[in-house]
């Protein structure tokens, strides 16, 4: 697959194609639990207005279409739309959120720290 860029088509490598899936599923994970409860409350929100805008089964489709054209290399890059655009900024962003996230746990003083 290619993603249209100012720069041209580009083709993602395969770890950044593998955090972008794991970011997927866990976004996936959170919209299903606000379809499944049918609590809008329980939206995630990525901070992406275009991707947190879209109703829930919307935003399922956009990270199927988006994951599928990003991992399929005989795909043309998709038409540039807000919606996909928005989506794949919006798996950025929840990649940058988890490893953040995974750096502020790896920081944190453990409870048993004291005691060593």
């Amino acid at each position: 697959m290619t993603w249209w860029t100012e720069e041209g088509d580009v083709v993602p490598q395969r770890p950044v194609i593998d955090l972008l899936i794991g970011a997927a599923s866990l976004l996936r994970d959170e919209i299903t639990g606000e379809i499944e409860l049918d609590d809008p409350g329980l939206q995630p929100l990525t901070g992406v207005p275009v991707f947190d805008g879209l109703d829930p089964k919307t935003r399922i489709f956009s990270l199927a279409h988006v994951l599928r054209h990003l991992s399929d290399p005989d795909l043309p890059s998709p038409d540039l739309y807000a919606w996909n655009e928005g989506t794949l900024w919006a798996l950025f962003k929840k990649v940058e959120n988890e490893i953040t996230f995974e750096i502020q746990m790896e920081c944190s003083p453990t409870p048993g720290d004291d005691l060593k």
